[in-house]
């Protein structure tokens, strides 16, 4: 038996073509900014500020005096929450927020069990990459827990960007550099070497190490706030080449992740995203960007491939 569908009642007007024509163009000429995300407060230079539009910072390390001293002048601060946390690490963030939040704008949340603590602040909401928001269904669920930006999914390709941004409007960003995490893990894996017992401070393969896989990749292992390990990726994503139609994808601002970089790494990053969108291929790659094309540790990611 075929039942046939009810029409749906809609209140609705109907968008002519030359209407949706102006909003998907005036979507393509959106002005892009440039963001960036630290992992290691500790590498984080406030010279920095005068070229980012957003900055994220983790939460585990701000304190108050950290975050009054910040001039950030039109940059914003976002405070960032691991992704993982217990009962009670969740209560001293609320009461780390409850310290700081009159210096930050925002907070960044990982998953859906820190929107309560975010939402009793007077402070912009952003999803980071851990709600991994494929598609406009998902960027409609976000916009109705009161979220005011996001980080779209690293699994979109070009065009999957496009279709988003056309079909839902919003501040969308889209990491173009860095490492991704691919898991994070309680038990440590080195625990099997060290026979430790969760003296995470002074073990020597805090940072550092990782585990190598059988093409000799080795992908890096950090500890998080909560002494979880996280397991990175071995390859760094490179998108400067894509710059150029990432421009038309509808985004408000592409994302940098630094994660073990050093100082003059970050910088010299910073520079040269800043120096490509202006100048395109003419910009000058510096030394540190040119040796992870040379020894191709980097990747293209999911831009041109996607997911099925």
């Amino acid at each position: 038996i075929y039942h046939k569908r009810p029409e749906l009642d809609s209140n609705r007007e109907i968008v002519s073509d030359e209407l949706f024509s102006k909003s998907k163009n005036s979507l393509r000429n959106k002005e892009l900014y440039l963001s960036a995300n630290y992992r290691d407060l500790s590498k984080f230079s406030k010279d920095n500020l005068q070229h980012l539009n957003r900055v994220y910072l983790p939460i585990s390390e701000l304190d108050e005096n950290f975050a009054k001293s910040i001039n950030r002048g039109t940059t914003e601060i976002f405070a960032t929450i691991d992704r993982i946390l217990s009962e009670d690490e969740l209560v001293k963030i609320d009461a780390k927020l409850d310290s700081i939040s009159k210096y930050l704008d925002g907070v960044e949340v990982s998953n859906i069990a820190h929107l309560e603590i975010a939402k009793k602040y007077n402070l912009k909401i952003h999803a980071g990459a851990g709600f991994n928001i494929m598609n406009h269904l998902a960027v409609r669920q976000n916009k109705g827990f009161k979220i005011t930006s996001m980080t779209l999914s690293p699994e979109l390709n070009l065009k999957e960007l496009k279709n988003l941004s056309e079909y839902e409007s919003g501040e969308y960003s889209y990491v173009v550099y860095g490492r991704l995490p691919l898991m994070i893990m309680r038990n440590c894996p080195f625990s099997v070497i060290t026979k430790c017992k969760n003296d995470c401070k002074n073990c020597k393969y805090k940072t550092g190490h990782g585990l190598k896989d059988r093409k000799e990749k080795i992908f890096p292992i950090l500890k998080d706030a909560e002494n979880n390990s996280v397991l990175y990726n071995s390859q760094k994503i490179l998108l400067t080449d894509h710059l150029n139609l990432i421009k038309n994808c509808g985004l408000s601002e592409i994302r940098l992740e630094f994660v073990d970089e050093s100082a003059m790494e970050i910088e010299e990053t910073i520079n040269y995203y800043i120096d490509y969108l202006e100048k395109g291929k003419k910009a000058k790659r510096p030394k540190y960007i040119d040796e992870l094309v040379k020894q191709q540790r980097h990747t293209k990611g999911h831009m041109q491939r996607g997911v099925e």
